[in-house]
């Protein structure tokens, strides 16, 4: 039960990131499908992938950026502090997704296809899809029986338990970052039209039967 609690928790997480964005009306907030596991499962991936990706970006003055609580427009709410090299001055984009971050010739968002794929080296998967349809389908072989039986957890860590509780967070962070505010963020806009790409490029891939 702990273990499927888990695995919910995050995919609801990840229902209300969607949900947020299609009450924002973000552009093609429209394709999100909250309901679909495949997708739920993809948000944790993808959003340590831009993670990764944007802090490879070095920006002259900029030292490092930092998440807080402080007050807007009379209520507190989550923020985005860029702090200066060499200077006590603080940067706070209101609303706090208010940038635009652009590379190459073209200037274009980010491609973060190859930090999607370093992040499954660990997991032993080396097909996106494969390792997302396995995330999708834990909770079902938790809790359901098979032709061996009804379902076993032997010596459940504690470390899996707080990795999924880091993932809810991290979660409910981008929401909280997006929900507060009626304006479409460029950065937000741009990390969903992302995202879709991804999820799109995913139906076109073959689910290959040696991965995992």
């Amino acid at each position: 039960m702990a273990v499927f609690r888990g695995i919910t928790a995050e995919e609801e997480a990840a229902s209300g990131l969607m949900h947020a964005l299609i009450s924002r009306k973000y552009p093609n907030a429209e394709l999100l499908r909250p309901r679909d596991h495949l997708q739920k499962h993809a948000v944790i991936p993808f959003l340590r992938a831009l993670l990764d990706h944007l802090r490879e970006i070095k920006l002259d003055g900029l030292c490092s950026v930092r998440l807080a609580i402080t007050s807007v427009d009379g209520f507190d709410r989550l923020v985005v502090l860029l702090l200066l090299d060499g200077e006590e001055l603080t940067a706070m984009p209101v609303p706090p997704l208010n940038l635009s971050v652009r590379e190459g010739d073209g200037g274009e968002f980010p491609n973060i296809t190859r930090n999607v794929r370093a992040l499954l080296g660990p997991t032993g998967y080396s097909n996106v899809l494969c390792f997302l349809r396995n995330e999708a389908n834990l909770r079902n072989r938790i809790l359901y029986a098979g032709p061996d039986g009804y379902p076993q957890v032997h010596d459940l860590q504690p470390e899996y338990l707080m990795e999924r509780q880091r993932r809810v967070f991290a979660i409910l962070k981008a929401a909280l970052l997006i929900l507060p505010y009626e304006q479409i963020q460029p950065l937000a806009a741009e990390a969903l039209e992302s995202f879709l790409r991804l999820i799109e490029k995913l139906k076109d891939l073959p689910e290959s039967t040696n991965d995992g």
